[in-house]
């Protein structure tokens, strides 16, 4: 925030360098930029299912045409209804623990999309659903997490400039998957998801190696966060 405006001496009003020392400074948080790149690859594996899925379960497995509208429902509504009680169920759990289960979780959402692809349509069809109620969880269970590892890592000021690097995060990822997913899904299953389960596990790496490095995650689910930023090591 600038200095408030004093007369007369011309060095006391506010520069006009303050707005690039403020994103100077936020650069320069290297555990909170790691924090940045591990929401890419949150973002990457939810855009992915999203955009992924529904094709690949019609395309290549020959699903009924009503899965994909069937497994988009339940995803939303699984999300509409479901943050309540899941944010009961983890509160007062560390949040690192909840982001790495929340990855586990993911990750066995894609391998039985994967196995949609090698078993009878109707075990295909129940692979499939839960697998988009797997995914739905996980989500469930980074959404209640990412923000306020965000917002304890910022100090009121850099607030807005945290939350706008934890954003492009998801701006890159909608740019990035419509055209990885494309690719994949053109050399079959195995090579469509094999890969968003091995970076659901290097996300979990990611997360264990950040929570030494990053204050915040260390702190639990639900808690009041700190008046000031939490801060990196």
């Amino acid at each position: 925030m600038a200095p408030r405006r004093s007369w007369p001496p011309a060095h006391d009003a506010p520069s006009a360098h303050a707005p690039t020392s403020g994103w100077a400074s936020t650069l320069r948080d290297r555990p909170f930029l790691g924090f940045v790149v591990l929401n890419f690859g949150l973002a990457l594996l939810s855009l992915a299912f999203g955009l992924g899925v529904p094709v690949f379960l019609v395309d290549t497995v020959h699903l009924p045409p009503w899965i994909p509208g069937t497994v988009l429902a339940v995803n939303a509504v699984l999300g509409a209804v479901g943050a309540t009680p899941v944010g009961a169920a983890i509160t007062g759990r560390s949040r690192s623990g909840g982001l790495i289960v929340s990855q586990a979780i993911v990750g066995c959402a894609f391998m039985a999309v994967l196995c949609c692809a090698y078993v009878p349509s109707a075990f295909g069809v129940c692979l499939a659903l839960a697998a988009v109620v797997l995914v739905t969880l996980g989500e469930l269970i980074q959404s209640l997490i990412v923000s306020p590892i965000v917002n304890d890592c910022a100090t009121a000021a850099s607030r807005g400039r945290y939350n706008s690097l934890s954003q492009m995060a998801f701006s890159v990822g909608d740019v990035v998957t419509p055209a990885l997913m494309t690719t994949l899904l053109a050399h079959g299953p195995a090579a469509a998801w094999i890969p968003m389960a091995a970076l659901a596990l290097v996300n979990m790496l990611g997360i264990a190696l950040l929570t030494n490095h990053l204050p915040a995650m260390r702190r639990r689910v639900n808690q009041p966060g700190p008046t000031e930023a939490d801060g990196c090591e």
